[in-house]
């Protein structure tokens, strides 16, 4: 019921990467998934602002071909823009607006994801608030929100322990009443 969009994600593909220009790369690629080609172009900049910390943005097109006949194509265009004070402070927002597919002869549906997280880095520790919205995914009208807090302790250069707590709500727009789906998340990444 929320799905923050990633374009096309994983899948088998040729692709083309701009080298760095004043902070800005370009990337284009094709591929096949499920039997679908499909196409993206995004735009990438970073760069460090002095006193004001760094900031990374980037915005994005892809589209998977239909994975049936008569099947509408799945288009997705977005962006998101990320920003690290000095202090450790940091804020990270995103948007983006699918074309999904509801089946063959059927027009697509428009599904959009908005998230917002606001965080602070302090030595060796981490700490982050998010919310996201999704509207439109299940069915049109629909309604889901996401909301939740992490924690990430970084000790050594290639460890890293953290945890999560995660609130998931969706309003169908129908009246029926749906429990919240709650997750506590603990773990490792160990980088090699």
């Amino acid at each position: 019921t929320i799905n923050q969009q990633d374009f096309e994600s994983r899948y088998d593909r040729l692709m083309y990467v701009t080298p760095n220009f004043a902070g800005f790369r370009g990337q284009v690629s094709w591929g096949q998934n499920a039997n679908a080609d499909i196409r993206e172009a995004s735009l990438w900049y970073g760069a460090k602002l002095g006193g004001l910390g760094e900031i990374a943005a980037a915005v994005g097109w892809s589209e998977q071909g239909a994975v049936a006949p008569n099947a509408a194509k799945d288009e997705t265009v977005g962006g998101s823009i990320s920003w690290l004070h000095g202090s450790g402070l940091n804020v990270t927002l995103s948007y983006s607006n699918r074309d999904n597919p509801v089946g063959a002869g059927a027009t697509g549906r428009d599904s959009t994801f908005t998230y917002a997280k606001v965080g602070w880095k302090f030595g060796t520790h981490a700490i982050a608030v998010d919310y996201a919205m999704g509207d439109d995914f299940v069915a049109t009208g629909d309604e889901a929100k996401m909301y939740g807090i992490g924690y990430v302790w970084n000790p050594i250069r290639f460890l890293e322990l953290y945890a999560a707590y995660k609130v998931h709500e969706l309003d169908l727009g129908t009246g029926v009443s749906l429990e919240d789906v709650k997750i506590a998340t603990i773990g490792t990444r160990v980088r090699f």
